[in-house]
Parts: structure tokens; sequence; C-alpha cells
């Protein structure tokens, strides 16, 4: 039994629609799919993405929406990441931790915040959101 989507089979009107429907097991890798074949196309699915009550297609609408318009995801992670629910905290750090690097300086608020959510860690997965942010910029690790 083959469970693999055939992809290619859509059109990116039906990977938009896809994304945004309420379908907890397509809507995310459907949007994922759309971003991989056109960024363009995928920003303002992405955009609506965010401000849906599902933190999986919010993780993975940021993701793409950063490989399109990275200060738009900045932007949203400095509206919420003091209210992100952890799988969107883990996406945020992972976009600036891993994906692109940004100016400390110019984000030392947004990346004081991200501290502020995961130091001391509440949990493993935290430690390991923790782990990943420190690891990237070591001078953020509290030292207490």
């Amino acid at each position: 039994m083959d469970d693999e989507v055939a992809w290619e089979e859509y059109s990116d009107a039906d990977l938009a629609a896809l994304a945004l429907s309420s379908d907890l097991w397509l809507n995310a890798p459907a949007l994922a799919e759309l971003g991989e074949r056109s960024s363009e196309v995928a920003r303002p699915v992405a955009l609506k993405a965010l401000g849906r009550d599902d933190a999986l297609l919010q993780a993975a609408a940021l993701r793409v929406l950063a490989e399109s318009d990275l200060e738009a995801a900045l932007d949203y992670m400095r509206r919420t990441v003091t209210s992100a629910p952890l799988i969107v905290l883990e996406a945020m750090v992972e976009v600036i931790a891993v994906d692109h690097t940004v100016d400390t300086d110019a984000e030392s608020q947004l990346l004081a915040r991200f501290v502020g959510r995961v130091w001391p860690p509440a949990d493993s997965r935290e430690y390991n959101v923790a782990d990943l942010l420190f690891r990237r910029y070591p001078y953020l690790r509290p030292t207490s």
C-alpha cells in the first residue's frame, strides 16, 4: 500500500486551497510542497496560514515564509515569540539558527525574547530548542 501523495498531480491553486483547508493530515505538507515549487505563490498562502489555529500549519507556514520573505517572518516572530506554541517556537529557532542568520544587533530584542522563552528549559524539547539557539548564538547562553 502506497501512502505517498502524488503532489505533482496537484496544481499550485490546488495546493494553496489544500494548505488552507481543515485537512490536518495534508495542509502543512501541501504548503511545504507549494513553497518548494514557488515561493512567490506560497508567500500569501503562508501569511494566511500563520493566522490559523493550527500550530503545525503555523510552523510550516513560518518556514515557507522565511524562504520567500525573511523580514515578514521576522516580523511575525517579533509579534508572537512570547506566546507561540512550542512547535512554532521550534520552527522560529530553526529559521534563525539553521536556515538564516540574523543581524544580532538589529534583532537583539527578539533574541532576548527567545532566551526568555527557553531558559531555563522546562523539558527536553525546550532544552533542544535552547541548545540549537545557543549553538548559533553562543553569547546568548546564560551563565547561571
